[in-house]
């Protein structure tokens, strides 16, 4: 019962997998006029249009992760220097208590 999930996951995939691969009727991109100079199968086309995409959102995303971390950095530093200010402040009032 703890893996029947994933296993149901698994068999689905392998069938669209299996699926994808057999259909092997070839197809024919054309986009305004432009035509691919030769037909691809279906499965070759998706998993190009696929890769694609996950580029083009990876490239989308790369400026907002650019930030974050930077923003990350930043917020460091200033922990890092309240935290050394903590510090020393505690030792001059520890070094200054009279004994």
């Amino acid at each position: 019962m703890k893996y029947t999930k994933t296993l149901i996951i698994l068999i689905i995939l392998a069938t669209l997998i299996i699926f994808g691969v057999n259909n092997t009727q070839t197809f024919e991109l054309a986009f305004f006029g432009y035509c691919l100079a030769r037909p691809l199968e279906l499965w070759i086309l998706l998993t190009g249009f696929f890769f694609a995409g996950m580029v083009a959102m990876f490239l989308i995303g790369l400026p907002e992760k650019i930030s974050i971390i930077l923003q990350t950095k930043s917020l460091e530093k200033k922990l890092s220097l309240h935290e050394n200010n903590l510090k020393s402040s505690e030792e001059t009032k520890t070094s200054s208590e009279p004994r």
